[in-house]
């Protein structure tokens, strides 16, 4: 899986500059940006970018995908509509405990619901980018070449946008990542 690396090195010139070079390993980093001629010092893994823009597939395992596909094919056909069912998808993610429940007296519960906020992390970013970029116009394939989907993904897309078959090519999507799971 290709990452993103922040490498300092220096010029001929002794100006110290650093770089993020996306690469599948750090060794792979390193040794392109001496095929550019520089020497690196310091080759470390760049979190924070990571973190803001997920490197592929919007940063979701392919079961989570699948599923996510899933629902989005289930929901725009029954609603008819891709930003409704974004819509209802993105209702669903509500705090289970919004009372005055204490987190003591729920630790279990708590550390579920924190396990299961963190997996639906870059799921409730992807469904709130849809419905931004979507309002402004942009469209699905769009959004999705942006978060650096897989080709399949994108071309599939672009005959759903062609068609205006989305649920189809949404359970299409959902197969794709189903099968890439189970022969991993």
């Amino acid at each position: 899986m290709v990452k993103n690396y922040l490498i300092k090195f220096y010029t001929p010139e002794g100006a110290g500059l650093v770089k993020n070079i996306k690469a599948e390993s750090q060794s792979e980093a390193k040794s392109m940006i001496m095929q550019e001629g520089y020497m690196p010092v310091i080759v470390i893994p760049n979190i924070f970018l990571d973190i803001l823009r997920p490197v592929r597939n919007a940063g979701m395992k392919d079961n989570e995908l699948s599923v996510f596909f899933t629902e989005f094919c289930q929901l725009s056909k029954s609603t008819g509509s891709v930003v409704k069912a974004l819509s209802y998808m993105n209702k669903e993610n509500k705090k289970p405990f919004a009372g005055g429940e204490s987190k003591l007296f729920y630790p279990v519960k708590w550390l579920y619901y924190n396990h299961k906020q963190s997996k639906s992390k870059n799921r409730l970013k992807l469904i709130n980018e849809c419905i931004f970029l979507l309002d402004k116009g942009e469209s699905l394939k769009e959004i999705f070449v942006l978060n650096n989907f897989e080709e399949i993904v994108i071309s599939l897309l672009d005959l759903a946008d062609s068609t205006g078959d989305y649920p189809q090519t949404f359970l299409k999507i959902s197969e794709y990542f189903g099968a890439k799971n189970i022969y991993r």
